[in-house]
């Protein structure tokens, strides 16, 4: 797992959407449902604390009973000792890239949850806390 890590974060070029940069995924075009970005350029970090804003933009439309979007925007907030995430804000999309009409935004935060290896949340934790 920490080889892919590394080659991940040295090797793989990371691609620029304005402010988002995207994380590339080792899987075939296929297999990938989703697109995932972090912005890197406006991090907050705080201690052993860092606060970042991720999007998720999808390929297809995501129907959840009568809510139909291609995009989520969070802003979350990694303990980079503890491995550990929670959202803190999140906002979901009409449209790809965080465009279109905001169906949804939400400030309550969710509570702490340990980050599993293997993780789009685990990718986003290394490149945030290294940075």
């Amino acid at each position: 797992m920490k080889k892919f890590i590394f080659f991940i974060l040295f090797f793989l070029p990371i691609f620029c959407y304005g402010d988002w940069t995207l994380i590339p995924l080792k899987l075939d075009s296929n297999q990938i449902q989703a697109r995932y970005f972090i912005d890197l350029k406006n991090l907050r970090p705080n201690g052993n604390k860092v606060r970042v804003w991720s999007m998720q933009d999808f390929n297809e439309p995501q129907i959840v009973g009568a809510l139909s979007y291609y995009s989520v925007k969070s802003l979350s907030e990694f303990n980079c000792t503890e491995s550990k995430i929670r959202i803190l804000a999140y906002s979901i999309y009409d449209s790809n890239m965080a465009k279109g009409e905001k169906l949804i935004s939400k400030g309550v935060p969710f509570s702490w949850q340990k980050i599993k290896e293997d993780t789009v949340n685990f990718l986003y934790l290394n490149l945030a806390c290294k940075n």
